[in-house]
């Protein structure tokens, strides 16, 4: 998707640190893998 490659393109050309929050069955696998540290949080915290 458009968001894993955004946050590989802030960590390798600007050594940002990517931390995701979301729930990991939402969110696809690319960007879990491509993100610094990913945080899952479960469904409740969902509006």
């Amino acid at each position: 998707g458009d968001f894993d490659l955004l946050v590989r393109k802030v960590i390798d050309q600007y050594g940002c640190i990517v931390d995701i929050y979301g729930v990991k069955e939402l969110t696809a696998n690319s960007l879990i893998e491509s993100a610094s540290e990913f945080y899952s949080i479960s469904n409740k915290f969902l509006v």
